[in-house]
Parts: structure tokens; sequence; C-alpha cells
């Protein structure tokens, strides 16, 4: 029996390319989101001190939204009584993004980021707050290219 089956082999070797083979790319994760979540995806946040033993609620945060778009996320950042919102859209790497915030070196800091396909961390904009000011600095670039070539 272990014969028969050996040699009943496929004319046509398994993985040969025809001209109808089809290829998933990085465009197998919907652009549009069905379901957005009101919650933070991520958050950061240190406890400013207002000298009258916290009762201005004061902090240094950042949270990060979900917005309609599946790679664009919306970025609520705060600093004792200034609030701004931004955009940080996250590269397609053919899985669905994973937002990341970390502590950064020293106080009211921290890097925003993503998580990439192997769970690393990869910066994208740092968020610190010096002399009253709020400043959000984008300190890498990310961009994705997709290649075809025709079968022939």
């Amino acid at each position: 029996v272990i014969l028969l089956v050996a040699c009943n082999q496929p004319k046509e070797p398994i993985g040969t390319i025809t001209d109808s083979s089809v290829f998933v790319t990085n465009d197998t994760i919907p652009e549009i989101r069905t379901k957005i979540r009101k919650e933070p995806i991520v958050s950061y946040v240190e406890a400013v001190s207002d000298n009258v033993g916290n009762a201005n609620n004061w902090e240094f945060s950042a949270r990060i939204y979900e917005t309609k778009k599946t790679f664009v996320y919306r970025l609520e950042i705060r600093y004792k009584e200034l609030r701004e919102t931004a955009e940080m859209e996250i590269p397609n790497f053919g899985t669905f993004p994973k937002p990341a915030i970390q502590k950064a070196g020293k106080q009211y800091a921290c890097m925003i980021g993503f998580l990439d396909k192997k769970g690393e961390f990869k910066e994208y904009k740092k968020l610190t707050a010096v002399n009253d000011r709020l400043k959000l600095t984008t300190v890498a670039h990310y961009s994705v290219g997709v290649y075809r070539t025709q079968i022939k």
C-alpha cells in the first residue's frame, strides 16, 4: 500500500505558477474599521504637581484612539491645562496596526509609536513638556512599498 501512495504523484508539481495564480499582498487588511472603540487603545499618564495636593488633577498624558480609517489614529495629548489633538498614520505592514507608547528618558517625555510584525517597538513621535510647553516631534518616517511583477 505504501508503494502505491508514493508512486501516485501528481503530474504537475505542487506550487507551480500558472497564469491564474493569486498572490496575497498587504492589501488584505480593510481600509475602514467596522467598529470603532470609544476608549483609548493605549494610554500614558504622569501626574503633574500643582503644589496644592493635586487639586487641579494636572497630568502629562498621551492617549491613542481609533478612527474610522484602520491605519489612522487620533492622538490626544495633555500637559497641565494644555490639551491638543493630532492624527497619527501607521504604515500597512500586512498586519493589523498595534500602537504603543513608552516612557522616554526624562520626566514628562514619552515615545509614541507602534509594534512591527516581530513585536518590536518602532519610535514614531516624541512628546515632551518643558517650561510649560507641550511639544510633539516626529522622530522617524516609515513607508511601505508594494512591488508587482508580471508572471509569464
